[in-house]
């Protein structure tokens, strides 16, 4: 159940009624096979575990984690909550490298997101080099925020 006890909630849950894709849905199947929830929730959430250095041969540009997506939602905020409270709604303990991005979906050709990597038990802004780094998609979600 995800019921909102922090400013912050990772949510698993997902309400049936009222729902629309997120467009960050297809990009998601693409690469990795899985699908975010459908929601009118603006934020969504993934999770990363890492799985190592591998050259893949690819070259290209990224997209880069911003510090503030949305209106209001800021780096340093989730820093406070997930360095400082357990805002996950399912059994979770971090685990070193592991990779939380938050998603907003801008337009339909934009997403802006916030990563960042769990390294010496806290968490702190950092995203991957998906060229050569191999991540494994854990778990995902919508983001209820309750600032």
């Amino acid at each position: 159940m995800c019921e909102i006890s922090n400013q912050l909630k990772f949510c698993t849950c997902l309400d049936e009624k009222n729902i629309e894709n997120i467009n960050f849905q297809k990009r998601l199947d693409k690469f990795h096979k899985k699908q975010l929830p459908k929601s009118k929730e603006p934020f969504s959430w993934i999770l990363y575990e890492y799985k190592g250095s591998e050259d893949s041969g690819k070259m290209g540009l990224l997209n880069m984690p911003s510090d503030k997506i949305g209106f209001s939602l800021s780096e340093e905020f989730v820093l406070d909550e997930i360095n400082t409270k357990n805002c996950f709604d399912f059994d979770y303990k971090p685990n070193e490298g592991d990779n939380l991005q938050i998603n907003f979906q801008r337009n339909k050709y934009w997403t802006e997101f916030l990563s960042f990597i769990f390294r010496n038990n806290k968490w702190e802004p950092d995203s991957y080099y998906t060229f050569t780094e191999k991540i494994e998609p854990k778990n995902y979600g919508i983001l209820k925020v309750n600032k």
